[in-house]
């Protein structure tokens, strides 16, 4: 477990007695009508304690726990006052507000149990993670290779063709670290939501979200989606920029601490090669025939209540003709294909009457439906692993 030191009483004490005296100037202003000299007071001690925060975060994290609160408590005191304010620095704080409002956590609800036909990769994934987490730097028994104090938690490259469970299984890693008794954070965004057209703003909504994460209290685990979009080598400035932020805050003295970054792509071969060099690639893959059917029959069985039959002996009869009719299929157009089984299953009792019967013959047909839309995509999955062997 990561090991929690205690602030000091004299570090407690200047920092408690910068404050006292800036809220006695401050009072001294207000008592006399002049608001904005009120406002750049607040404006200087937001600066006075960012500045603590920021120098002490790395090299006395008590400190900058300590600090944190106080600095947010008097950012929201100078939003009630910023119309008082005009200021360059009174702006830049605004704008950083924003940003970070932006980002938020969300608590994972998806598990890796749901998962079917990747065992070995999770087992392998959570062991990297629990090993970073239980030995790494400031535990108490820190591992070789895991000890390095200018990294972050771990960094992973999900790759692989759309909807083969990238999304699932990030989400499902920070479920499983909740489960396993760590506070956890998971903050999903895509590469759009970070990329933006303003020269520099770019780069600062990728710090913003990477110190936002840092920040929170446990271990946070940053998914973003289009990871290509952001983290790509063609030479553009802004994507250059944003590299670069990601390479800065992943390793070196300014590495963020108890973050696990997870960037998912289809489209490896655009990826830069450093932040590949800093990442561990993991591979997913169409699921096979066994796969396939296995993610069908756990879906089917778990719709089996007093208002939805199924009918899984009928089902499991035509296993083979099932497998063959979704070769190429990803997971998500599987469940795809099942909510088409279902509607087709619904409308028929709703003619005859009775009670929802979903039969092989409704999965078919729902199966049909899917192949038809797929056609396009196939072409880009079948050129996949030759385009993959860029790595």
């Amino acid at each position: 477990m990561l090991r929690r030191r205690q602030i000091s009483p004299m570090d407690r004490e200047i920092i408690d007695k910068l404050i006292r005296k800036r809220e006695e100037e401050i009072r001294r202003y207000e008592l006399t009508g002049r608001k904005k000299e009120a406002s750049n007071v607040i404006l200087r001690l937001i600066v006075e304690l960012n500045h603590i925060y920021q120098i002490e975060r790395k090299r006395n994290p008590p400190v900058a726990e300590y600090v944190f609160p106080k600095l947010n408590e008097w950012l929201e005191r100078l939003h009630d006052n910023m119309k008082y304010v005009d200021t360059p620095a009174a702006i830049s704080l605004k704008e950083n507000e924003a940003r970070r409002e932006s980002w938020r956590v969300v608590k994972p609800s998806r598990c890796l149990e749901d998962i079917v036909g990747m065992d070995d990769t999770i087992e392998w994934l959570l062991g990297h993670i629990l090993t970073a987490l239980e030995h790494g730097p400031g535990s108490e028994s820190p591992l070789p290779g895991y000890d390095d104090v200018h990294s972050n938690l771990c960094n992973f490259l999900f790759s692989g063709p759309p909807g083969t469970g990238k999304t699932h299984v990030a989400e499902g890693i920070a479920h499983k670290i909740g489960e396993l008794g760590w506070k956890v954070n998971f903050i999903p965004v895509t590469g759009a939501d970070i990329k933006n057209s303003n020269y520099g703003e770019s780069e600062k909504r990728m710090l913003s979200l990477l110190e936002f994460a840092e920040e929170l209290e446990g271990v946070s685990v940053v998914f973003i989606d289009e990871f290509e979009e952001i983290a790509t080598r063609d030479r553009h400035e802004a994507t250059a920029s944003i590299t670069n932020a990601i390479l800065t805050k992943t390793s070196g003295v300014n590495a963020v601490k108890n973050v696990i970054l997870i960037g998912a792509t289809n489209r490896p071969w655009e990826i830069d090669k450093a932040i590949k060099d800093r990442f561990v690639t993991v591979e997913f893959s169409l699921p096979d025939a066994h796969t396939r059917f296995k993610i069908i029959e756990k879906k089917l069985e778990g719709y089996d209540n007093d208002k939805v039959k199924v009918d899984m002996q009928n089902i499991r009869l035509m296993r083979k003709q099932i497998a063959e009719l979704t070769e190429g299929f990803s997971g998500r157009e599987l469940l795809k294909a099942i909510r088409n089984a279902s509607r087709h299953a619904y409308m028929e009792a709703k003619k005859n009457g009775g009670k929802i019967r979903i039969r092989s013959e409704h999965l078919k047909k729902g199966i049909m439906e899917v192949r038809r839309k797929i056609e396009t995509n196939a072409v880009f999955v079948e050129n996949y692993p030759q385009r993959f062997d860029i790595f």
